[in-house]
């Protein structure tokens, strides 16, 4: 019955996005619907950026570094708040195609965070994904992604944790579009699954599947 219940949501999820699409697309002047974000999305050059070619594709590496204070790192009242100065540090680098059809990037990144006095919350963060599209026809395309990411949860956020150490979890992703232009009128459909794994046993009941 559970997967049932998964397989009527999902189509629901999809039956919902063609509707809403076509009904949108004529007053949006037949734009298409991107793919969810994802790593290629976080790894993505700068407008501006010259990049290195290779082949058919382009490189484009990007370091990103800061410096600050935080003056409650754990998100915590009272006593319990800590400040520290923190550094952060975040390499990534991106391979997009140079095609004149169909596009084809992909990337990773790694980095996290350093703090001065409060080494046991230090994160490191990576992740890798790739993206594509595929044009069918002239008016047609079919675009894809796939990513997967270890990241650290902010503190502070919706679900708030009193966990002594950071919290660790993997999020895998995957989307899919389908697009196709019929005059004034575009028609879309679309699909994407994240999935959650938190590292910690404590965290485990929040483990889940989202679709």
């Amino acid at each position: 019955m559970k997967t049932n219940r998964h397989f009527v949501g999902t189509l629901r999820s999809i039956l919902f996005a063609v509707v809403a699409a076509a009904l949108i697309a004529p007053a949006a002047g037949a734009q298409e619907l991107e793919l969810p974000y994802g790593v290629t999305d976080r790894v993505a050059p700068e407008s501006d950026a010259a990049g290195s070619k290779f082949g058919g594709f382009t490189a484009y590496p990007k370091l990103n570094v800061s410096a600050g204070y935080d003056d409650n790192i754990l998100a915590q009242e009272g006593s319990l708040a800590k400040d520290d100065g923190r550094f952060k540090v975040e390499p990534s680098l991106a391979y997009e195609s140079d095609w004149s059809r169909n596009k084809l990037s992909i990337g990773g990144f790694v980095g996290g965070d350093l703090y001065a006095d409060y080494t046991s919350q230090d994160s490191l963060n990576w992740g890798v994904g790739g993206a594509g599209q595929l044009d069918v026809l002239e008016s047609s395309n079919v675009q894809g992604s796939v990513g997967y990411q270890q990241l650290t949860e902010a503190r502070g956020g919706i679900v708030s944790t009193t966990t002594p150490d950071p919290v660790l979890y993997d999020l895998l992703q995957a989307g899919l579009v389908g697009n196709h232009r019929l005059d004034q009128l575009n028609l879309a459909v679309s699909a994407q699954f994240d999935q959650y794994d938190y590292d910690e046993a404590s965290q485990k009941y929040r483990n889940r599947d989202i679709w």
